[in-house]
């Protein structure tokens, strides 16, 4: 069997496999002698910049992990800090999470073509039709006026969420999703620990100052970093590893942490958001039993909350506790409905909706305005007036807007995926993988609703934890099968 493989195997297959490991080592050795040669015959210092970008391969060839967790960290970082250290590449600017996300895309690309599995998987059909998407999309707001910069700005972040179609390979072992995980949780603890501590020592600039609940203010600081969109999926994570023996004493401090920044962004739709996704991953995770145990844990936590609440709503708590408790108050009620920033969603859907009904199939193209507007003040002149709106909450409504029918269809398809992935690891033997595959889902979950209400799409930490989220949930599948078929 092995001679019939060797034998039909074609030549430069066999290069390729030979000469593999060795890439690296040839590449440091080309790209040293053409750096120095061009430095001592220009005279410029800056051509040896190309010896940083090889070590920079040869760190991706070698620990190709590492750098995915590496990307993770810039994007939970944020737009501003990378934008701070962009670089400006041809005829794009490139920020630093962007870099090392289009260099594990690159790898994975040339790993694929090296070592072929020859196996067909679904998420990897998904993916690509939803890349066929963002195509139609760059044509369509093109060719609806859109300036080629900032399309250009919208395509290289949003096809960063393909990375789970070539980085599958790196995380098909059990050891490699724990480091993923570890990642996720790693940098989710150590960004929010520096943004609290900045918070605490007034270091930090908040982008409100003050939180308006239904006609009620309340003068604190709101704090919204992207990172939180990190923490929700880092907090599934962290949950789902609670019953593991040993080395449970960290994870107190490690959630403390994380539900403060989730509590001080008094955010409804991430609260929310949580919450649906932790008790359905508890309902589904859950054996029989269980789950009579998980609705008796909810009831207590209710009774003693109850108290906590009223004492908060009085203000005998503080300030901070205050606005939080009126934002709880707030969640269901129907005065809600009367706040400028329901009004504003509501008049941002039926713009977007009416755009859809002009032109459903192909939609209107990528930053292409949908009919919206907002005021804005204008420091040139001194004067406030209204301008388009290229930004929706409704993260689903934005597809549309922006890929089409084409687009709605792929991301469809992808939640299709993901909840059959999710029934065929509740019945699996592998508790590891069936318990944090279903943790995974769940955080993708809690980041799918609150994709309703928040202008997530485009952000970098959202793609970190969705491409995360996705290899988790693929990763654990694969070996829950596997396990089941042993």
């Amino acid at each position: 069997m092995t001679d019939a493989v060797l034998v039909s195997r074609r030549p430069w297959d066999e290069v390729v496999h030979r000469h593999w490991q060795h890439l690296p080592q040839h590449l440091l050795i080309g790209a040293s002698v053409l750096s120095v040669l061009l430095a001592s015959a220009l005279g410029d210092p800056l051509l040896l910049a190309p010896l940083a970008a090889v070590a920079g391969v040869i760190v991706l060839f070698r620990w190709p992990v590492a750098v995915v967790m590496v990307w993770i960290y810039l994007a939970a970082m944020g737009t501003g800090p990378n934008r701070q250290h962009a670089l400006h590449i041809a005829f794009a600017q490139l920020t630093p999470q962007e870099i090392a996300g289009y260099s594990l895309l690159a790898f994975g690309l040339v790993r694929w073509m090296v070592v072929r599995s020859g196996k067909r998987h679904a998420l990897n059909a998904l993916l690509g039709a939803f890349a066929l998407s963002v195509v139609l999309g760059t044509v369509q707001g093109l060719a609806h006026g859109a300036a080629l910069s900032d399309v250009l700005a919208e395509v290289k972040e949003v096809l960063l969420y393909l990375l789970p179609l070539p980085l599958a390979l790196e995380f098909s072992s059990r050891n490699r999703l724990r480091w993923l995980e570890i990642g996720v949780v790693g940098a989710s603890a150590v960004l929010t620990a520096d943004t609290l501590a900045r918070v605490a020592t007034g270091t930090y600039d908040a982008a409100t100052t003050q939180v308006t609940t239904l006609g009620e203010t309340v003068d604190v600081n709101r704090i919204r970093p992207e990172l939180i969109n990190l923490v929700v999926l880092a907090i599934f994570l962290v949950l789902a590893r609670v019953r593991e023996p040993g080395g449970r004493w960290w994870r107190i401090p490690v959630l403390g942490l994380f539900v403060t920044l989730i509590l001080l962004s008094y955010t409804r739709s991430t609260w929310v958001a949580i919450v649906a996704g932790l008790v359905v991953s508890a309902v589904v995770v859950s054996r029989r039993g269980a789950i009579i145990k998980v609705a008796a844990g909810a009831l207590a936590l209710g009774a003693l909350a109850v108290p906590l609440q009223s004492a908060a709503l009085a203000g005998h708590l503080g300030a901070q506790p205050q606005a939080i408790a009126l934002r709880v108050s707030s969640i269901g009620s129907s005065d809600i409905e009367e706040e400028l920033s329901y009004l504003d969603r509501v008049d941002e859907n039926e713009h977007a909706r009416a755009a859809i009904r002009s032109s459903p199939f192909v939609g209107l193209g990528i930053d292409v305005s949908y009919g919206a507007t907002f005021r804005a003040h204008d420091p040139l002149t001194g004067k406030t007036g209204y301008t388009d709106k290229q930004f929706i909450h409704n993260q689903f409504y934005r597809v549309w807007l922006w890929f089409g029918l084409p687009g709605v269809l792929a991301v469809v398809g992808i939640c299709a995926w993901v909840a059959l992935s999710v029934l065929r690891l509740r019945t699996s033997p592998d508790e590891e993988a069936r318990v944090m595959g279903i943790a995974a889902a769940g955080g993708l979950l809690a980041l799918g609703l609150q994709a309703f209400y928040q202008t997530s799409l485009p952000k970098p930490a959202v793609i970190a934890a969705t491409v995360a989220a996705l290899l988790l949930i693929r990763g654990w599948t694969e070996l829950a099968e596997g396990s089941r078929d042993s």
